[in-house]
Order: C-alpha cells, then sequence, then structure tokens
C-alpha cells in the first residue's frame, strides 16, 4: 500500500493558481518540476507592511480506495508517435462536452513538446485543442462518468501546469463535480502543481469535469494524473494512505 502526503487547505485559504470553492479543499505540491510561486506586488515605502494571516492548521491522514478514474494520464484511446499531437472527440473513458463548446480532446505525447514534459507516462492533455477533426473551436470541456456513493467522501487529485508563463489570461480552468463548480485553476509559471479537491459522492452518475476557459487561441493549461479515490474506513480495505494538512485563515 501506497503512502502520500498532500498539503490541503480548507474555505478561504489562498493558493497561486487555485481558488477554492465552498468547502472544498485545494492542494498544491509534490510533482517533479513543480513550481509554487508567489508573485507580490511592490508597496510604496510609507505603506504598513502587509500582514500574513495567522492560520489554524491540523494534520490528517486518510485511507483511499480504488482509483476510480479510467485513462487518468491520457494514454489510451489514440496512437500518437512520439512528439506528437492530435484532436479526439473522445480518449478511452474521456468525452468532450460539445454542449459546452464545438471543441475536440488535444493530446500532447512526449517529453519535448509543448513546452513541459507529461506529469505522469506520455501523455497530457491541453485545454485549448486546435480546431482540428471536424472541431470549428479550441477550448474543451472534457468529462467522465462515475458511479459514487451518496453516503461517501472521495478525494478528487490531479495535475495542472500553464502552458504560457507570465499569463492569466490564456491558462485558466475549471473543474465540476457533479454539475457544480468547486475549484478554479490559473496560474503564471510553468510547471506541474498537484491540486487535491474533497467531494461528495451523489449517489449516482457523477460527472467529473475540466473546462478550459473559452478564448480560441489554442494556447492553454495542461492537464495529467487524474485521480478519484473513495475515503475508506481502515487500512485493510485501503490501496493508499494519504496524509495531509489543512489550514483556514484566521
Amino acid at each position: 500500500m501506497k503512502t502520500k502526503s498532500l498539503v490541503l487547505c480548507l474555505l478561504i485559504t489562498l493558493f497561486v493558481g487555485c481558488e477554492t470553492r465552498n468547502e472544498t479543499i485545494g492542494a498544491v505540491t509534490e510533482t517533479e518540476n513543480s513550481s509554487d510561486t508567489t508573485v507580490v506586488e511592490p508597496v510604496e515605502p510609507t505603506d504598513p507592511p502587509a500582514e500574513t494571516p495567522a492560520q489554524n492548521c491540523t494534520t490528517y491522514s486518510a485511507y483511499l480506495g480504488a482509483d476510480l478514474i479510467l485513462n487518468g494520464s491520457f494514454e489510451e484511446g489514440h496512437s500518437l508517435g512520439n512528439n506528437r499531437w492530435g484532436v479526439f472527440p473522445s480518449v478511452g473513458a474521456w468525452h468532450a462536452d460539445t454542449t459546452y463548446n464545438d471543441a475536440g480532446i488535444e493530446i500532447q505525447t512526449g517529453q519535448s513538446i509543448g513546452g513541459i514534459a507529461p506529469s505522469d507516462g506520455d501523455s497530457k492533455l491541453e485545454f485549448d485543442a486546435h480546431a482540428r477533426n471536424g472541431f470549428t473551436a479550441s477550448d474543451v470541456a472534457v468529462y467522465q462518468d462515475i458511479d459514487t456513493d451518496a453516503a461517501g467522501d472521495y478525494i478528487l487529485y490531479f495535475d495542472y501546469s500553464p502552458r504560457v508563463g507570465g499569463n492569466t489570461e490564456t491558462n485558466g480552468a475549471e473543474v465540476f463535480f457533479d454539475g457544480q463548480l468547486i475549484a478554479t485553476l490559473n496560474a503564471e509559471v510553468v510547471g506541474w502543481q498537484t491540486y487535491a479537491l474533497r467531494v461528495s459522492g451523489a449517489g449516482d452518475a457523477t460527472r467529473v469535469s475540466f473546462k478550459g476557459y473559452i478564448d480560441n487561441n489554442t494556447v492553454g493549461g495542461y492537464l495529467d494524473n487524474v485521480h478519484l479515490k473513495k475515503i475508506v474506513d481502515n487500512e485493510e480495505d485501503a490501496n493508499e494512505t494519504v496524509s495531509y494538512t489543512s489550514c483556514v485563515n484566521q
């Protein structure tokens, strides 16, 4: 059984590139080549120094069951060669939601395409696809439907990176669970960051969806290494143990 440490924050705690919503949890850490840089605007010398909000932090452990996401690293559903890209209506269990935008799923393969290697495996998804393969627009909504237990809680975690450094206009994306917006992603520093969100099951086919901001310029953020795992009661039923620290600003 694997053990993993995440840094999670609740409610009004702010992150570079992650805005938490409602009572969801956002997390940033632990992937190779990750960046976690806060850009602070300079203040006039006459201004008092900004105070850092005090935080109340608690460390927890949770047992996680099997991964419910299929093809979380986008390795299946295409036959792209090394350092190639393509646009598809679906890749494995992931599907493009053309009711959001007439855009397909762009997959990039290889370690030297698009400015950054995948965080896991050999493939990654770009939110701003090219208008190819019969599609007329760029920014995609990609989803997967998963059966969840209404009495259960889950951890949804994934890796995100902007493609364009120093730009918050083109890299943005949103995360939805069962139709509810649970996180907004945006960043200026290219590099993979891991985000984790604690969500409650819906008791039926639950849609996990990621949507790129619509600007139709074919350049956007990247997604890789997506997982959804149920929190289970005991170690015997677990495939993985996660330790996390939740923090709330005072």
